[in-house]
């Protein structure tokens, strides 16, 4: 599961799926890092690329070398929301 995709607000820092295959079902099993606070909790979600390239297509074909991208505003703004599942985890 991508960070993004994970429920900050309850702390859960990874999500796996189970399969279980003689009943055909599919188990999300979360984990979650016990904390009495339900607000961000900003040391266990370090900071992690944006979700915009850093380069273009013709820039990397000329072997144009760049960084990684810094996670924008609208990504950190996304991710501040509680209970997000679509911006950069990051609250």
């Amino acid at each position: 599961m991508p960070k993004h995709g994970l429920d900050v607000s309850a702390c859960e820092v990874f999500r796996f799926y189970k399969l279980i295959t003689l009943k055909g079902l599919i188990e999300p099993i979360s984990m979650i890092v016990p904390r009495r606070s339900e607000t961000y909790q900003e040391d266990i979600y370090p900071m992690t690329p944006g979700t915009e390239p850093a380069l273009t297509p013709d820039e990397w074909l000329s072997g144009v070398n760049r960084g990684k991208n810094p996670p924008g505003e609208r990504e950190r703004e996304r991710g501040n929301r509680s209970g997000n599942r679509s911006g950069s985890g990051n609250r």
